[in-house]
């Protein structure tokens, strides 16, 4: 019998991984941020 649990944890390490590897893969996001602050 598979339990939540061992279905949760690798379902949470897939989203922690997007997470990163989206900060690391999409360009110019800091300076879109920046540009943001600048305008308010």
């Amino acid at each position: 019998m598979i339990s939540q649990t061992l279905l949760a944890v690798p379902m949470y390490a897939l989203f922690e991984i997007g997470i990163f590897m989206s900060r690391i893969l999409v360009p110019g996001h800091r300076e879109v941020e920046e540009q943001q602050r600048e305008k308010i």
